[in-house]
């Protein structure tokens, strides 16, 4: 499966705010002053527009004169796509209505496109798939993928339900080295998230300091279980973790987990988030 085939690197992709440069172009389709317009609209300096526009008619998305090209409409209509997509997303999982603006340019920002298509709705997919239970052996999950090893994608978010049910990614998704091995087999399986040391700032000032993941607790059968961690190598058992088939033939699934973190000798608190993931 592709890593990303069809989206630029991340350090290539538009941020937000120039997504919503060329959203206004679009709509005054060759203008007069369409620059002195978009910067108005989008409350900038003409400089950051003319720059950004510059840039995207070497790539052929505009004329030298700042009209689509057909390339370029269908790579903003992608981008516009995956908006509606990660809205209709924040929906769905119950996050406050009168914030979803706001957590879908966070989430843009935030995350690579690619993850984030995938993650959010997949080609093909209307809407989502019912649940499909998978056994250690055979079971549902034998009928929709062969055994052997392979790589998932995944992101860990929070739900600040004291913060009117902001949804945004975990510190702890900068944990663990993306993506995460999938292991399959007559035996049984599991999913093998690898960890890294990830830098955070305290509250009260002073350095940064390294964090660690120390504890990754999950539930199975209404009991709560902590997951193997052997080597910065973290274990989940495959018969713990539900899977949703899509049209398109795609997996996608989430588990509620807790995890504990260090820095240095300070022991940070449990904070509960949701591992998605996706191959």
């Amino acid at each position: 499966m592709g890593q990303g085939d069809n989206f630029r690197k991340q350090e290539e992709l538009p941020a937000f705010q120039q997504l919503r440069y060329l959203m206004v172009l679009e709509r005054l389709d060759g203008k007069r002053g369409s620059i002195a317009k978009i910067c108005k609209i989008c409350g900038v300096h003409q400089g950051s527009v003319s720059r950004y526009l510059k840039i995207c008619a070497e790539k052929g998305y505009l004329t030298q004169d700042y009209q689509f090209t057909e390339k370029g409409r269908r790579w903003l209509g992608a981008y516009k796509k995956l908006m509606i997509d990660t809205e209709a997303y924040l929906k769905r999982i119950g996050a406050e209505e009168k914030r979803i603006p706001e957590l879908v340019k966070n989430m843009i920002e935030t995350i690579d496109l690619y993850t984030l298509s995938r993650m959010v709705k997949g080609p093909g997919d209307s809407q989502p798939q019912r649940p499909r239970e998978q056994a250690k052996t055979g079971g549902p999950l034998k009928r929709v993928l062969d055994y052997g090893t392979y790589a998932v994608q995944f992101q860990i978010f929070r739900i600040q339900a004291d913060k009117e049910n902001r949804v945004q990614v975990s510190m702890a998704n900068r944990g663990f080295v993306h993506p995460a091995t999938l292991k399959y087999s007559k035996r049984g399986g599991y999913l093998l998230l690898t960890t890294r040391e990830m830098q955070a700032t305290s509250q009260l000032g002073g350095p940064p300091m390294t964090r660690r993941l120390e504890t990754l607790k999950y539930e199975k059968d209404g009991i709560i279980h902590g997951a193997e961690i052997k080597d910065g190598r973290v274990k989940i058992p495959l018969e713990v973790l539900r899977f949703y088939q899509k049209r398109n033939g795609g997996l996608q699934g989430i588990l509620k987990i807790t995890v504990t973190s260090t820095a240095g000798r300070v022991h940070m608190p449990e904070s509960t988030a949701y591992l998605v993931f996706w191959m």
